[in-house]
């Protein structure tokens, strides 16, 4: 289902030439796994569940959901509350974890601009988290529905942001069961 949070992210990361990193994290039954392995032999990351781990990692899911927008419809996870004409708040609340974010819109259209964290992100943790600040543009209809092609992710304290992070999607396979097809 699209919006139980969860996620899961694996790449190859190069540290420099013919050098590289293996990065996996889950987050899967409200508990967040991150590891990182050097050469795929070498571990040089490998964090465990944590109450503040998982709770960036509510936080990290609601960031990335517009890419698959149906995650962001009002369920039983995540609530939204009306605070003027351009904004609202995300409250999410899975398993022993809860989040809220500011969601910012787009006058000409609704689309989601970005979404903020209203307290400061801890910038002394051994990984980035999740970040407190997401900006998307660039969306593109795929399939009858708006998915935003571009996006920028920060962390945020006392009224400054540090991006960390900046991505474009460059492919983009929809794929939606049909009557008696399985997952």
């Amino acid at each position: 289902m699209p919006n139980v949070p969860a996620l899961v992210f694996e790449a190859h990361t190069p540290i420099f030439p013919g050098f590289y990193a293996t990065v996996y994290d889950a987050y899967l039954d409200g508990e967040m796994e991150m590891k990182a392995k050097l050469f795929s032999l070498f571990t040089v990351v490998d964090e465990k569940s944590s109450i503040n781990l998982d709770r960036i990692s509510l936080r990290r899911w609601l960031l990335e959901a517009s890419l698959y927008p149906q995650a962001l419809r009002p369920s039983a996870y995540l609530k939204w509350e009306p605070i003027d004409d351009l904004h609202a708040r995300a409250v999410v609340s899975y398993k022993t974890s809860s989040i809220d974010m500011v969601a910012t819109f787009a006058e000409d259209d609704g689309r989601l601009i970005s979404l903020h964290a209203e307290q400061d992100g801890d910038l002394t943790t051994p990984y980035h988290g999740s970040g407190e600040f997401v900006s998307r543009s660039d969306y593109r209809d795929v399939e009858g529905v708006m998915i935003p092609f571009k996006f920028s992710v920060a962390r945020m304290a006392k009224g400054k942001t540090f991006p960390f992070w900046e991505g474009e999607v460059i492919a983009y396979k929809a794929h939606y069961l049909s009557a008696g097809e399985n997952e």
